[in-house]
């Protein structure tokens, strides 16, 4: 079964969401989008905290890797309704990943380019920038480095990555479901 993200998805809150981030990017620097579409991007996992990683190549520079981090804010009310038995669906996956996220990238281009201080100042950064730009992206256009477009494609069009998002996410519910109920048959 083929699920289509981002269909008729509205952004209730301020913060972004990937269409919102990719269209931006498409908007205001097509070029990037281009780029990024050569970038060889990895997804690595979901951190404890419920922070999916991913790792992209350099593109510049041959031995170097930087990594991303995205996290959704959905993730809290899924933990919240999760019971110990009770599996994360595609559905549910589909549910977060079209919300508002949080991102972060490593690669110097994140920081030096501001898009580190536009994402922290317009409430989608995990990573608290506060220096305004003096030089690059003074405009503070476009929203994020290409190696974060990657992900967020990688994100949108791989249905064999939300099945496996859903897995991994399964798998970090259902420790952390076991952790709480140990600690509650202890006391």
């Amino acid at each position: 079964m083929k699920i289509k993200l981002f269909e008729d998805v509205t952004n209730i809150l301020n913060e972004a969401n990937i269409q919102d981030l990719i269209n931006d990017s498409k908007a205001t620097d097509p070029r990037r989008i281009k780029l990024s579409q050569s970038i060889y991007t990895e997804y690595k996992g979901v951190d404890s905290d419920g922070t999916l990683l991913f790792e992209s190549d350099s593109q510049t520079r041959q031995d170097m890797i930087h990594k991303q981090r995205i996290f959704y804010e959905g993730f809290f009310d899924l933990l919240d309704k999760v019971e110990e038995h009770e599996a994360i669906t595609d559905e549910d996956v589909v549910n977060i990943l079209t919300g508002d996220l949080y991102l972060d990238c490593s690669c110097e281009s994140h920081l030096y380019w501001a898009w580190a201080y536009k994402s922290w100042k317009d409430d989608y950064g995990l990573r608290k920038e506060l220096r305004v730009p003096e030089r690059n992206n003074i405009k503070l256009s476009e929203s994020t480095c290409k190696h974060c477009i990657s992900v967020l494609e990688l994100i949108n069009r791989s249905n064999s990555l939300l099945d496996q998002i859903a897995i991994d996410l399964n798998t970090l519910f259902q420790n952390y479901k076991k952790k709480t109920n140990n600690e509650k048959n202890s006391n």
